[in-house]
């Protein structure tokens, strides 16, 4: 019987594989050094003035990390069960203001701009694959402390 695979025999696709998801990790570990030596150091005494910031640069890393995995047709939202029943968002962008805000900026189903504000302690949501309000898929932008934004 003749191999209908295109594949060569001796390809070990799980080693493949591995081998890419230990480079992509490095290149995280990679970032997340580069952005830790752009960042004020954080102590104990100031690190409740710094809580947004440190949980928005985790979910940078985290939605990177989804949008990775999402197909060409596809991009990231968020779906909400805080309100009594489930709401979805096309996330555009996320933003913070410290010491314990986090904003994500983006479109309702119905493409409605919607900003959802959230207190670090409140932060619930599931990110979740949707197909687009418009052809191509967006990709999440992050912008820094709302704050020393306003101030620049």
């Amino acid at each position: 019987m003749a191999d209908t695979d295109d594949q060569p025999d001796d390809v070990n696709f799980p080693e493949i594989v591995a081998q890419e998801m230990v480079a992509e990790q490095r290149q995280q570990v990679r970032q997340q050094r580069a952005q830790a030596a752009s960042q004020p150091e954080i102590t104990e005494e100031n690190f409740e003035l710094h809580e947004a910031a440190l949980i928005f640069n985790h979910l940078r890393q985290r939605i990177k990390q989804f949008e990775a995995n999402l197909g060409e047709s596809e991009e990231i939202g968020l779906q909400l069960a805080n309100f009594g029943l489930a709401a979805q968002l096309h996330i555009r962008a996320i933003s913070y203001q410290n010491p314990n805000l986090i904003e994500f900026h983006g479109l309702d189903p119905k493409g409605h701009k919607v900003t959802l504000i959230q207190h670090i302690d409140q932060l619930n949501f599931m990110l979740v694959a949707v197909k687009p309000i418009k052809k191509e898929p967006y990709r999440v932008g992050f912008l820094e402390d709302v704050n020393e934004n306003a101030k620049t």
